[in-house]
């Protein structure tokens, strides 16, 4: 059973620790973006092979070159967000407020 006061304890946070988390989160979804890149550089590669050697038509590769595209501008999306949420963590711990940590 957890001792009731613990409990009771707040736990704080500075910009520092945002900002930690924040370039963590960045780099996550950089990550991302370069594994989709190269899933879709790959896609084309082995496409344009198929296509080449067995004459498929560009229908059947539609719906996947559409998931790329939209996993693609997913990623871009959350790794706009996760650098603008770095740069005001950043913002904060390199101008901290009176009376902030």
């Amino acid at each position: 059973m957890p001792n009731p006061i613990k409990s009771l304890t707040q736990k704080t946070y500075d910009a520092g620790d945002m900002l930690d988390l924040s370039d963590l989160a960045v780099n996550d979804v950089k990550w991302l973006n370069l594994a989709i890149k190269h899933l879709k550089a790959e896609f084309y590669d082995t496409k344009d092979f198929i296509q080449s050697n067995h004459k498929v038509h560009d229908s059947y590769f539609e719906q996947l070159d559409e998931f790329f595209g939209m996993y693609e501008h997913l990623a871009n999306d959350r790794l706009k967000e996760k650098e603008h949420l770095a740069t005001k963590y950043q913002n904060e711990w390199d101008n901290p407020k009176e009376g902030q940590a």
